[in-house]
This record gives structure tokens, C-alpha cells and sequence, in this order.
């Protein structure tokens, strides 16, 4: 038997159920679970969700599942609650409104949050040694330079204790569309305590020669340029469906063959699975 291809979109829901125990999560049930957490009143101002993911039932009850039957459906939250290398990681049940379990986690460390991720860029952007750092290079305007926060892991450094630290690599563009990451700024990283947003280290460790070339890759800013190369990537098993209200891109494809069945979709985490 040849294998087919069902694709749903991003409220993955029939009938306002969710259409598999292993369905995407809706916009509703992110909110929902937000609001359960934060109705039992443990975090403060300060505290941000890291992650909010599908809580995915046991294999067995994914498997004796048919369609019609009710799902309860459980979301995992992964939560910062303040500066400190703390976690929380709280299950929640959407179905029902409950918070479920609620685990405290001391010295570890999630994912790196958009925002704080910022806030690291800026205060680098700032701080006086970066600056000076650049100057020794011939670099004068620190909006040439592109930024990336990068998890530190530890190293037993005395600045890293109890703290979530990041380590911004800076790389040289001289205009805004040259890819940075032609020509890095070897030599030179900066530590910063992505928690309170404060630099703890500038290691530079002497000039080194950028390449000389900007690597640009836009078509019209590269030489000789073939007009007839224009290629689209067509995908024969994926199916393609955009939200227009949160632009999100969802890949959502159940294979059927003869004894495997495959539920795909995208995680926060994971990228792609299955």
C-alpha cells in the first residue's frame, strides 16, 4: 500500500478538539498555560517562560488513541524565574486548567531568551573596552559590527558562579547587508551576565588581520551573476501552512504505510519531528 500524506494547519483542531494527542499546540493553549502558571501566584515580575511545548502523553495512549476520542492535553513551561542560573519547569494541563507539577531546578541553565539576548548586544555595544577593543582595530562605528550571544557553557572562571552567562563574537560589516560572517573579529569576546544585562569580561587577546573581502552573497553584489539560476526548493512530503496572524511556518504531515504511522510537526527545541 503506497503511503499517503495529510497535512493539517496551525490550529491543528477539529471540531475545537485537538485532531491527535501529538497535535501542535494552539495559540489558545499557549495563553491558557501561561495564565495556569501564573495563577499559582510562585513567580514574580521578573520570571519569563523559556519554553511553552506539548507535554506528550505515554506512547501507549498515543497509540490506543482514535480519532473522536478526548485528548487531555498536557503543556510543558520551562521558566526563568529571576537573573540566577535557576529553572523551573512546571507541567500544566490545558484540558483541565491544572497545574500539575512544578520542579525547581538550581544552577541550570535554559536556552537563551530573544530578549535578554538583546539586552547583552546593547550593553556590549556600550561598555568602554569593547569600544576601545574596536579602536585598536581601525573599527570607529560599533553599528558596523554584528553581535552574537552564544551559550558560554562553564569553565570554572570565578565570574560564571551562579550566573547565566552568554559570549558575544563579534564579526566586521561594512555595510549592512555584507555577511558578517566573512570577516570575524578573531581575538577579541566579551562575557556577559544575561540575567542583569552586565559585562563581566572583555578577553582581547591581540589584533588579528580580518579577511579582506566583505563575503557578500546577495545576488546583485556578486560577480559574474548567472540571471538564469533562480531556483525554488520544491518539497514533495512537506506541506507548507502559514498563520497569518502570528506568521509561523508549520510543517504538519501524518505518513500513513502499511504499520507506521508518523505524526511530524515543529518544536520549539527539536526543530522538525516525528
Amino acid at each position: 500500500m503506497p503511503s499517503t500524506l495529510t497535512s493539517t494547519n496551525l490550529a491543528a483542531t477539529a471540531n475545537g478538539r485537538p485532531d491527535h494527542p501529538l497535535a501542535a499546540l494552539t495559540a489558545e493553549e499557549i495563553v491558557r498555560a501561561a495564565g495556569v502558571v501564573h495563577a499559582a501566584g510562585r513567580l514574580t515580575d521578573a520570571a519569563r517562560f523559556a519554553s511553552i511545548v506539548l507535554h506528550e502523553p505515554p506512547k501507549a495512549t498515543v497509540s490506543s488513541w482514535r480519532p473522536g476520542d478526548p485528548v487531555d492535553r498536557e503543556v510543558r513551561c520551562t521558566i526563568v524565574p529571576g537573573p540566577a542560573a535557576e529553572l523551573v519547569e512546571a507541567v500544566v494541563s490545558v484540558t483541565k486548567g491544572e497545574l500539575r507539577s512544578w520542579t525547581e531546578l538550581a544552577d541550570t541553565r535554559p536556552a537563551i531568551l530573544f530578549e535578554e539576548a538583546i539586552t547583552a548586544i546593547v550593553a556590549v555595544q556600550q561598555h568602554p573596552e569593547f569600544v576601545a577593543a574596536l579602536a585598536r582595530r581601525g573599527i570607529t562605528d560599533v553599528e558596523q559590527v554584528q553581535l552574537d550571544p552564544w551559550p558560554s557553557g562553564t569553565f570554572g572562571l570565578a565570574h560564571e558562579e551562579g550566573r547565566r552567562v552568554t559570549r558575544c563574537i563579534p564579526y566586521f560589516r561594512e555595510r549592512p547587508t555584507d555577511n558578517g560572517y566573512a570577516r570575524p573579529i578573531e581575538g577579541l569576546l566579551v562575557d556577559v551576565d544575561l540575567g542583569r544585562g552586565e559585562v563581566l569580561a572583555v578577553v582581547d587577546r591581540g589584533v588579528v588581520p580580518m579577511a579582506p573581502e566583505a563575503g557578500a552573497y546577495r545576488a546583485e553584489e556578486t560577480t559574474p551573476h548567472r540571471a538564469d539560476l533562480n531556483v525554488v526548493r520544491h518539497l514533495d512530503l512537506c506541506i507548507h501552512a502559514t498563520d497569518p496572524e502570528f506568521g509561523t511556518t508549520l510543517i504538519d504531515f501524518i505518513r500513513n504505510t502499511n504499520e507506521i504511522r508518523v505524526k511530524a510537526g515543529v518544536h520549539a527545541r527539536h526543530r522538525s519531528t516525528e
